[in-house]
């Protein structure tokens, strides 16, 4: 089908459009390589998990890897913006609420100041004076972080694609089907008889990364997909303040056991709400039909108990929302057993690199999870410490504690 590129990238969603990108324009200390990206979708198409008008960007995790991959994906955003001319970053603020006792407000607190990260703790009255849009349970406070972000996901997507053809990237459209490799390269056989050729691969297929892996690879990957739901909320009537970008900054809520979240209107007319790891776990067996058969041509159909649950707390915590919605929509989270990122190299053939269970927040980092993938699957030394995201770490499932925050 083409000459043996030097890295074949299977998944075009924000992680495996950013690996194109890295790959094919190089950086400061690595050179450009001939790359191929590989997707049976158009940019950001609705069954996958990179679609929407937005994807908050924040600096609020109690691990340090993820702060430093955050700070890492901020000038690359920018980059990205200024090579393709979009606007790609809305500035908006960032809160964390839940419970004063909270563990996992403490955490966080504890990060930041750490850390050095520019915070704020507001009590519930201070709450309700500076953010009248929300209301909040007695006991409750704030943790406010002025560099959280909007990332545009549709828009940023659509940019890396094109970033990475103007690089020198090839774009395949097509669904792979099974690898053959030998001494000379890999393989990819894909569904209508022909075959992309490669020195190494990158597997970042999102929810169908299990199903490849164990149809090409012979690998059982422990990756749950779920089916999460999306609703947008329109402001009332009787509004007193805005809802836009701007007046009303991303929110985390960790008042319950799965956080909820919020983003402020950008291109919808009302607040993006959902209820983070709550939706349905989706069959291995539809994935493994899906890949095989052609994506759906849209998302799933919400979860009707998912939805009625994020409408009342709509309706508990943003007093001047309606609790209709005016969107409802489902992405796709693709989960580990910890709710960290899969990031390693194939142990029976170190030239194919997977990355996968993105696990619903994995978005923001895009870029410079490119960076990253691209030195490992080139035999480099990453410049993100990926050791958490490593497979060894699967073979004792029971000893492994799942992340808190979102």
């Amino acid at each position: 089908m083409s000459a043996t590129v030097d890295l074949l990238v299977l998944g075009g969603g924000a992680v495996g459009a950013s690996v194109a990108w890295a790959a094919a324009r190089g950086s400061n200390d690595r050179l450009p390589i001939s790359t191929a990206l590989l997707d049976a979708g158009e940019p950001a198409h609705p069954a996958g998990s990179s679609h929407g008008d937005g994807r908050i960007w924040r600096i609020s995790y109690s691990e340090d890897v993820y702060v430093d991959l955050a700070r890492r994906a901020e000038p690359l955003w920018q980059e990205l913006a200024t090579t393709t001319g979009q606007s790609l970053w809305i500035p908006t603020g960032g809160l964390d609420l839940g419970p004063a006792s909270s563990p996992i407000v403490a955490e966080l607190l504890a990060t930041f100041d750490r850390l050095d990260i520019e915070h704020r703790v507001h009590e519930r009255a201070s709450l309700r004076r500076h953010l009248p849009q929300i209301e909040t349970p007695p006991g409750s406070v704030g943790v406010y972080q002025p560099s959280a972000a909007v990332v545009r996901a549709d828009r940023a997507v659509r940019s890396l694609w094109q970033a990475a053809e103007a690089a020198g990237a090839r774009r395949f459209s097509g669904r792979a089907m099974g690898l053959e490799s030998d001494d000379s390269g890999i393989q990819l056989r894909l569904a209508d008889g022909r075959s992309v050729a490669a020195r190494r691969l990158v597997v970042a297929a999102g929810s169908w990364s299990g199903a490849f892996a164990s149809r090409a690879l012979g690998l059982d990957l422990p990756l749950r997909v779920s089916e999460e739901v999306v609703a947008y909320f329109p402001p009332s009537a009787r509004a007193r303040t805005g809802h836009h970008a701007g007046t009303l900054p991303v929110v985390i809520d960790y008042h319950e056991a799965l956080p909820f979240y919020a983003l402020p209107q950008i291109d919808v007319a009302g607040v993006k709400v959902g209820w983070h790891r709550s939706g349905p776990i989706l069959p291995p067996e539809q994935l493994h039909r899906e890949a095989e058969d052609g994506l759906p041509a849209a998302g799933g159909e919400p979860d009707a108990a998912v939805l009625e649950r994020v409408r009342r707390y709509v309706g508990d915590r943003f007093p001047y929302l309606e609790m209709t919605p005016i969107v409802t929509t489902t992405c796709r989270y693709t989960m580990t057993p910890d709710l960290h990122f899969l990031i390693d190299r194939w142990a029976d053939d170190p030239r194919v690199t997977l990355a996968a269970g993105f696990s619903g927040h994995g978005f923001k980092f895009a870029p410079a999870l490119g960076e990253a993938i691209v030195d490992l699957a080139l035999g480099a030394e990453p410049r993100i410490d990926l050791t958490s995201f490593r497979i060894a770490r699967f073979a004792d499932l029971d000893r492994l504690q799942p992340r808190l925050t979102a």
